[in-house]
């Protein structure tokens, strides 16, 4: 009997049919960014990456491509090219890692809310004519505080 069973295996394992079954990873998730303020110009306007100033992501405008992240197990966020999220903690400023910098963690999704450390306390805070950028717990002048809702990309 033992030498029936060690033969079984023997001939499972010679045509492939005990090895593991090789699991293919998931597709990120992608999504992106509007803005909510009920009455006002950042009532679901988009949030963007802008070339030119990628350190700060753009609210409104019409410069800049749609933001299309997605959520990492350690809580941070990235874009569609890897590139991480990071929030500035001297000016709020909510945009792409810079060179040194380490993504932010505390990112968190609720009800397609998306918070900071446990707070939606994001602004779209003026940065030119007509131009405005994403902060976290600022309190630029003329800034409008603003939900972050999270679109499917």
């Amino acid at each position: 009997m033992k030498f029936l069973t060690a033969a079984t295996l023997f001939s499972l394992l010679a045509t492939g049919l005990a090895a593991p079954v090789k699991r293919e990873e998931e597709e990120p998730k992608y999504f992106g960014l509007v803005t909510i303020h009920s009455g006002s110009a950042f009532q679901y306007a988009g949030v963007y990456e802008v070339e030119s100033h990628p350190h700060v992501f753009s609210v409104a405008g019409s410069e800049g491509e749609y933001v299309n992240l997605t959520m990492k197990a350690d809580s941070s966020l990235t874009n569609a090219n890897g590139r991480g999220v990071y929030v500035d903690p001297s000016t709020g400023e909510v945009g792409l890692v810079g060179e040194g910098q380490t993504p932010s963690t505390g990112f968190k999704i609720e009800e397609n809310s998306l918070s900071y450390n446990d707070a939606e306390a994001f602004s779209a805070c003026p940065s030119g004519e007509n131009k405005w950028s994403l902060t976290f717990n600022s309190t630029c002048t003329g800034g409008t505080g603003v939900g972050l809702y999270v679109v499917s990309a």
